[in-house]
C-alpha cells in the first residue's frame, strides 16, 4: 500500500527515527541545565566609627566611648537546581583558580576567610554574618585608591565563587546613644 509515494512501513520507520532522535536531543538538552549549579554573591562590609556618648548605670554621667566596628555580610543565592554545600567563604583581592586552593595551605590568596559548613537548598537564599572584618584592609576599600574587593565562597565540589565586596563606612558620632 502506498501513501504519497512511500509505503506505509516508510512513514513509520521515518516519524519512529525522528521521533527517537527528538527523545535523545531533549534528554541531553535537559541533563545539561538540571545540573548546572549557579550561586549568586554579594558582599557588603560595614565600617562604624565614631565617638558616643553613653551613661554610667552607677553614677549617671555621661562617658565617652569610642566606636570601631566592621562586620561584613555575604549573601548566597542558589539559583541552580541542585543544592549546594558550601565549605569556605572569605575576602580576596584577585580571583584564584583551583590550583591556589590545592597548593596553598597558608591561603595566602585570601585576605579574610573563614572555614564553614553551610547547606543551600536550591532556588534558595542564606547569609554568613562576620563580626570584626580586619581593619587594616579598609584603606583599600576607600574610593581614592580604586581597588576593588571580593567575596568567594568554595563549595564540597570546590567550584569558586566570587562576588563583588560594597563597602558602606558611617560615623555614628552624631547618632543618639543606645
Amino acid at each position: 500500500m502506498m501513501f504519497l509515494g512511500l509505503e506505509v512501513g516508510s512513514w513509520a520507520e521515518w516519524s519512529s527515527g525522528l521521533l527517537a532522535a527528538l527523545a535523545i536531543f531533549f534528554g541531553i538538552l535537559s541533563s545539561r541545565f538540571e545540573k548546572e549549579v549557579k550561586l549568586k554573591l554579594k558582599g557588603i562590609m560595614l565600617y562604624h566609627y565614631g565617638c558616643v556618648y553613653i551613661e554610667d548605670k552607677n553614677t549617671g554621667e555621661m562617658l565617652p566611648e569610642d566606636i570601631n566596628d566592621t562586620y561584613l555580610k555575604i549573601n548566597l543565592t542558589n539559583i541552580g537546581l541542585i543544592d549546594i554545600d558550601v565549605k569556605e567563604c572569605g575576602v580576596t583581592n584577585s580571583k584564584f583558580k583551583l590550583e591556589n586552593i590545592w597548593t596553598d595551605f597558608g591561603k595566602s590568596y585570601a585576605i579574610d576567610h573563614d572555614t564553614i559548613a553551610l547547606h543551600i537548598p536550591s532556588k534558595s537564599g542564606l547569609s554568613i554574618n562576620k563580626e570584626e572584618f580586619p581593619t587594616g584592609y579598609l584603606g583599600g576599600l576607600s574610593k581614592d585608591k580604586h581597588r576593588r574587593l571580593f567575596v568567594y565562597v568554595i563549595d564540597q565540589q570546590d567550584n569558586i565563587y566570587f562576588g563583588k565586596l560594597k563597602s558602606k563606612v558611617k560615623d555614628i558620632s552624631n547618632l543618639p546613644s543606645a
